[in-house]
């Protein structure tokens, strides 16, 4: 099971993340992401206490990125990450995905983290 948060603060919405990120919580996830970043500036995810993670969790992260840059806002990652979701983004091979086009890259960030256990 996974569970979601949703922290609101003056500027920013956080979104806490935990449990299993697999393809069966992925409709709710894709839901509270798009909603997230319909209200304020940006959306922070909070991402702890992993059980499991498959692509199905990056795709829909992949798919909130590409929204959140159309529409101007920002998306960001509280780090450190736990390593299961490190390790599945060098798995899916985001962790080299070109160059990147501002200095905050989502993917480079958390690949650059220190461990999260």
């Amino acid at each position: 099971m996974m569970h979601l948060t949703v922290k609101k603060t003056d500027e920013i919405q956080v979104l806490e993340i935990s449990g299993s990120l697999t393809a069966a919580w992925s409709t709710d996830l894709k839901k509270e992401l798009q909603e997230g970043l319909k209200e304020g500036s940006g959306l922070q995810l909070v991402i702890k206490n992993v059980k499991e993670v498959d692509l199905s969790f990056l795709q829909v992260i992949s798919a909130a990125l590409k929204t959140a840059q159309y529409e101007d806002k920002e998306l960001t990652v509280k780090l450190p990450v736990p390593d299961l979701v490190t390790e599945s983004i060098i798995l899916a091979g985001l962790n080299n995905h070109g160059r990147c086009q501002t200095d905050g890259c989502f993917w480079c960030s958390i690949q650059t983290q220190s461990s999260g256990a």
